[in-house]
């Protein structure tokens, strides 16, 4: 079972980002999958913590690269980033409190929602600004060098 259907519609011609995001595809589909599966009760917990996981190892790497190309919107992602660190946070929280299939459809629900417009509006800009300060083709060696420092 598919909530999020993952096409070439969604690249955005950076390997690293473009595979961080397609793991990002697939920890959404993982944790829908274990809400509308029999017996997902005990895979809605694993399936919430790797997918929260995935998150934030995305969001420090696109603020690391960012930094590297120095760009102009970093202080905005950063401030976004932020924020919805502390609102996944406060979902994590929400649903140990309540640990039921609605409030995991909840949790989903609004974790895809954001994922989609982030993925398609800041980081699409972000990209830009990397392909603004290296040619092409150096791209993507250049931003695995500043993810790995």
């Amino acid at each position: 079972m598919t909530v999020v259907k993952w096409s070439e519609w969604y690249e955005v011609g950076i390997p690293s980002l473009d595979l961080r995001h397609w793991n990002l595809f697939n920890a959404m589909n993982r944790l829908h999958e274990a809400i509308h599966s029999e017996g997902g009760e005990k895979q809605i917990p694993l399936a919430l913590d790797a997918l929260f996981g995935d998150i934030l190892t995305h969001l420090r790497e696109e603020e690391t690269l960012m930094v590297a190309v120095d760009h102009p919107g970093a202080s905005e992602c950063r401030t976004e980033h932020h924020q919805f660190l502390e609102q996944v946070a406060s979902y994590r929280s929400q649903y140990k409190r309540d640990p039921t299939r609605a409030r995991a459809t909840e949790l989903s629900t609004a974790l895809v929602d954001w994922l989609m417009i982030h993925m398609t509006k800041m980081d699409i800009q972000f990209v830009n600004a990397v392909k603004g300060k290296v040619e092409d083709r150096w791209a993507e060696v250049w931003c695995c060098q500043a993810v790995s420092a």
